[in-house]
């Protein structure tokens, strides 16, 4: 089972393509030996972890404040419940990075993760430093989960493997 979907998998590789055969820039890998092949291509996918985490994890703590106060006062949640309702619906609920605005800012900033990471400067140090950081993350997560990610989807087809109890309560606006 792959941990993205196919269509970012076909994303990713056009525009390192078109990074190397277009400006020609070098591929972030190793294609030297088979070895050092695959150790790239995770820590690659390592760096494409934290760099997504990263620029999801603003907006998803904003979501989380918002929704926290509303279930607060719209709903007369306790301050614990709120918390949690909050956190289900900024963290946990990652249907909104599918639709909208907000697909199309993860979509973009996918492709400018990817463009940072074949730059001749820092390509390499990001790759390498932010992969290494991105695994112990992605292993620390499954630790704790049982899933790889955690504001990412790590099944293609978006099943939620934690249960959404507060998701069902329909918004009052």
């Amino acid at each position: 089972m792959l941990l993205v979907s196919v269509r970012t998998l076909v994303a990713v590789l056009l525009i390192l393509l078109l990074a190397n055969y277009g400006a020609g820039y070098p591929l972030p890998f190793d294609t030297g030996s088979i070895v050092s092949f695959v150790a790239d291509v995770t820590l690659f996918t390592g760096y494409l972890y934290l760099a997504r985490t990263l620029l999801r994890l603003p907006i998803a703590a904003a979501i989380t404040i918002r929704q926290a106060r509303q279930s607060r006062a719209r709903r007369g949640m306790s301050r614990w419940e709120s918390i949690l309702d909050g956190f289900y619906r900024g963290f946990l609920d990652r249907r909104r990075w599918t639709v909208g605005q907000l697909a199309r800012l993860d979509r973009l900033g996918l492709l400018m993760i990817v463009l940072l990471s074949v730059n001749p400067a820092i390509g390499a140090l990001l790759v390498k430093i932010g992969g290494l950081i991105g695994l112990a993350l992605m292993l620390v997560v499954y630790l704790i989960s049982g899933a790889y990610s955690f504001l990412l989807d790590d099944s293609p087809d978006g099943t939620n493997r934690v249960p959404l109890p507060f998701l069902n309560i329909r918004r009052r606006e």
